[in-house]
């Protein structure tokens, strides 16, 4: 299914674990943190999200990235 964000035209596809929303109907989106890789500017992958990273913390065992799009969708990474 393809979801569309209130961001403006980003687009995600995603995996429904039960039945499939009508079209158009509003839905939670949820996004697993360390699921999430950087990708360089130009590189192609099924799900891109263009934002820009205004916080990374280093928490030990992983750094902690908070992203934002051009929309102000806030967003974090995992890594």
């Amino acid at each position: 299914m393809a979801v569309h964000l209130d961001d403006g035209d980003l687009v995600l596809n995603a995996i429904s674990p039960g039945a499939t929303p009508p079209a158009g109907a509003r839905v939670t989106l949820s996004i697993r943190p360390e699921r999430m890789s950087l990708l360089h500017d130009g590189s192609t992958a099924l799900n891109v999200i263009a934002a820009t990273v205004v916080q990374s913390v280093y928490v030990g065992d992983h750094i902690r990235l908070v992203a934002v799009t051009a929309g102000g969708l806030k967003f974090i990474v995992k890594l």
